[in-house]
Formats: structure tokens, C-alpha cells, sequence
């Protein structure tokens, strides 16, 4: 089970995920990231890259979390952290990574402010229900979504839902995720270590060396990809 990984949950989710899923962001919007007050829900090894890139390039970061581990590890980290509903009143970007269905509640969508833009990280779009938004508003408008090129063309997937007061609230591609729609995924370094750990794996199992079925990698391997990879860094 590659996903299992610890080094590729390190490497790809964490930091593969958070550059790929802010530089997607930043392609759909042109949006200034320094100063902003970003709120990522769901701190897992993706969110928490997310988060950690987005700080890093001067965001100031709020996260929300159920579970008390990772919330006391955000804290830990030097974000602010609370209920997501308490959050979403200061925030202007919204990544969402926590992987459940129907975490935006109605509050918390009439708690943010103007001009606030609402991304996907995770693999499914179902964080926030779009439905459920739409029957709250009073207008969707699409926008034109900067490409790869530079040129922009008109598309619904970015829409900007308008409340009842005039308040918007712009969604990024019905919130699949960022880093596919607005970016070329995770960096090539981060998808060649997993397919590094599919290949060894797999030859593990070819020459007899592991059983077939669904297993673990084995953690010798993945200490031994992983002091490769650190070697790689250390040399340049």
C-alpha cells in the first residue's frame, strides 16, 4: 500500500501536495498570497503542507481540525486554531483537505467575508455542497480562469456565488482539486519517488522476496528510498 508510505505521505503529501495545491491556486487567481488570511481545514499531511507553504510565502494561517492531535500539532506549528465556523469569519482563502463530505455548514459559508475564494485539495468535491450554496445565494456568476499560456478564457468551473447582502464568495473548479485544474500537479520529484516505491515494491514480489496481496512497504525499503533521496539533496 503505497499510499501508506511514511516517506510518501512526507514527501508528496506533504510538501509535493502543498507546493503543487498553492501554485494551482495562485495560477486560477492571480491572487496575492503575503498578508492574506488563509484557513485550511483538515490537518493531515496535505493540509499541513498546504499550510505550511502558504505561510511560508507570508499568509497568515488559521486551521481547523476535529481531531485534537493534529490540532495541538497545528498549534504547535504557530497557527491559529478553532472550529471551522469560527474561522471562516477572517478568512479570505479556504483550502479544503480534511476528505469528508459537507464540512461547510450554512454558518459558516454567512460568516465569510467578502471577496473570499474557496479551493479543493482533496481527491473527491465534496466538501462543500455546492447545492446547498446555490439556495443560499442570490446569483452565480462564472469567471474567466487564467491558463497555462497566460490567456483567459470564460468557464464555469470558477464561479462566484453572491449572497444576500452582495458578499462573494468565489469557488475554484466546484472545489476538485487545485493542483490538477489550475497546475501541473505534484512536482515531478515527489510522483517519481512514488513510483520508485511502486517499482521496488513490485520487484520485491517478482523475485520472491515478498508474498503477493496487499501489504505494507516494507519499512527497510522505505528507509532505504528514503537515505537515497536525502543523499540526492545533500550532494547539490
Amino acid at each position: 500500500m503505497i499510499n501508506d508510505s511514511y516517506l510518501k505521505l512526507l514527501v508528496e503529501n506533504r510538501w509535493g501536495v502543498g507546493q503543487s495545491v498553492v501554485q494551482g491556486f495562485m495560477n486560477a487567481t492571480n491572487r496575492m498570497i503575503p498578508g492574506t488570511r488563509a484557513t485550511v481545514a483538515g490537518y493531515g499531511p496535505c493540509g499541513r503542507g498546504v499550510a505550511q507553504t502558504l505561510r511560508q510565502l507570508g499568509a497568515r494561517v488559521q486551521v481547523a481540525d476535529l481531531d485534537p492531535y493534529r490540532r495541538l500539532e497545528a498549534a504547535l506549528d504557530g497557527h491559529r486554531v478553532g472550529p471551522l465556523d469560527t474561522l471562516l469569519g477572517s478568512t479570505d482563502l479556504l483550502f479544503l483537505a480534511t476528505g469528508q463530505p459537507d464540512v461547510v455548514s450554512d454558518e459558516g459559508i454567512a460568516a465569510l467575508p467578502d471577496n473570499a475564494v474557496i479551493a479543493g485539495v482533496g481527491h473527491f468535491p465534496w466538501e462543500l455542497d455546492l447545492g446547498r450554496l446555490k439556495s443560499l445565494v442570490k446569483a452565480v456568476d462564472g469567471s474567466a480562469r487564467q491558463t497555462a499560456d497566460g490567456s483567459a478564457r470564460q468557464t464555469a468551473e470558477h464561479e462566484t456565488y453572491v449572497q444576500p447582502d452582495g458578499r462573494r464568495i468565489t469557488v475554484l473548479a466546484q472545489t476538485r482539486m487545485i493542483n490538477l485544474v489550475s497546475a501541473g500537479g505534484n512536482p515531478i520529484e515527489a510522483m517519481d519517488l512514488g513510483l520508485t516505491l511502486q517499482a521496488r515494491s513490485l520487484a520485491l514480489v517478482a523475485t520472491g522476496a515478498a508474498l503477493p496481496g496487499v501489504q505494507a512497504v516494507p519499512q527497510e525499503l522505505d528507509r532505504e528510498i528514503a537515505g537515497t533521496f536525502a543523499a540526492t539533496l545533500e550532494r547539490s
